[in-house]
């Protein structure tokens, strides 16, 4: 078996995969600079990639291609919303009446804005949809007697936590994600052998760990494909408490509200985040109720500068038909002070079902020991105090 990854102990090598979370670190910093060549870099790195090697090559965040014949692929292809071109638009500057303001508007000279949209859609939907592609493909090949099945579903945790992820959020990937919307919505309830503590990846790292032993044995079709339902299902929830999170956020009426310099609008920065968040769980919600996404739609644009988000509007997008439409039950999304927790009904989704994790609730974790933390370096006043020390017992020993 491979080395441990956030936990998760593969059964192939797939080292390689999980380097790809070091690409978005690199693009991260580069724009960091907040000069357009500091974006040029950046868009370089995503268009050509660095660090993940595929084969002799590098593999590029940018050939993360979404799949519109796979379930969750499909919702993105049929809402008509494409991740890549939105950050091409988003690193080159480009004015779209689709996405926003980008070489002209207000969010142009907000490089942190820019940032905050490129930073939250690489990993949160480009490599989220891909790692979620590498589990329909481990089905298609599992079927197919295809003895590639285990190393294709080891990717998915590879890209989905990636290398340097020591599971407490450290990372660069989506698993971040999840760890970081469970404070808010109280579903940092779980306690899993990386030192993670959201549910969602509790379910996920189980997940995984159980589809990966069902892909070395026979007649497991039944089993992965419930897996995959909860993957499905799973996989949504931080998008979506995202969306949330910062609709809350950026409503000036909230206590949470967050505005440039006392001014009565929601901060630029706050809202790339609320559209960051929102467009990815658009698609979703689109999926089981048309009316409320375009609603959402409105509420999250980046086209209108002055646009004043309602929490109360995106709150209502999400209702528990809604989200059980998706698959989803409440508990999954959890709750907070201006959020309560919904009551579920029936869970109608055919592709993503939130009932089927129980099939993995008991899964062992891997034996993967938590990160060591480095011993401190002594520091050069303590070094220098133990050296007179050693020199004064010297020159006592000496005169003796």
């Amino acid at each position: 078996m491979g080395a441990c990854i956030a936990g998760y102990k593969p059964a192939t090598n797939v080292v390689e995969q999980a380097k790809i979370d070091r690409d978005i670190q690199e693009i991260i910093s580069e724009m960091g600079n907040k000069t357009s060549g500091g974006f040029l870099a950046a868009q370089k790195l995503y268009e050509t990639g660095k660090n993940s090697l595929d084969g002799a090559q590098p593999r590029s965040i940018k050939g993360f291609s979404i799949k519109p014949e796979e379930p969750l692929g499909k919702l993105y292809a049929d809402f008509k919303w494409d991740p890549h071109a939105f950050v091409a638009a988003v690193l080159e500057g480009q004015d779209s009446a689709d996405y926003g303001p980008f070489a002209k508007g207000s969010i142009a000279s907000k490089y942190d804005a820019r940032i905050q949209l490129v930073k939250k859609t690489i990993p949160f939907q480009i490599l989220q949809l891909y790692a979620i592609h590498e589990i329909e493909s481990a089905l298609a090949k599992y079927s197919s007697a295809n003895p590639d099945a285990t190393h294709t579903w080891d990717e998915f945790w590879a890209f989905y936590a990636g290398s340097l992820e020591d599971g407490k959020a450290t990372g660069y990937s989506a698993y971040m994600n999840a760890e970081k919307r469970s404070v808010m919505f109280k579903t940092n309830t779980a306690k899993m052998n990386n030192g993670g503590v959201s549910a969602v990846n509790d379910k996920l790292l189980r997940a995984s760990t159980a589809g990966r032993v069902f892909t070395q044995a026979k007649d497991s079709n039944q089993q992965l494909n419930d897996i995959a339902k909860c993957m499905r299902a799973q996989i949504k929830v931080p998008v979506i408490q995202g969306c949330l999170e910062y609709a809350y956020k950026t409503d000036v009426s909230t206590s949470y509200s967050n505005t440039d310099d006392g001014e009565i609008t929601p901060a630029v920065e706050a809202k790339a985040e609320l559209f960051a968040f929102c467009s990815a769980a658009l698609p979703f919600l689109h999926a089981v109720d048309a009316k409320a996404a375009e609603a959402l739609r409105t509420e999250v644009t980046l086209v209108t500068d002055d646009k004043m988000p309602s929490f109360k509007t995106i709150k209502a997008a999400f209702s528990a038909a809604n989200l059980n439409a998706m698959g989803i039950r409440c508990a999954d999304v959890g709750s907070f002070s201006d959020f309560e927790l919904c009551t579920d009904g029936s869970l109608t989704n055919a592709d993503a079902d939130s009932s089927k994790c129980s099939v993995v609730d008991g899964t062992v974790f891997d034996d993967c020991p938590l990160p060591q933390a480095a011993a401190a370096p002594a520091l050069a006043s303590q070094s220098l105090a133990a050296a007179l020390l050693a020199l004064a017992a010297t020159l006592i020993a000496a005169m003796r």
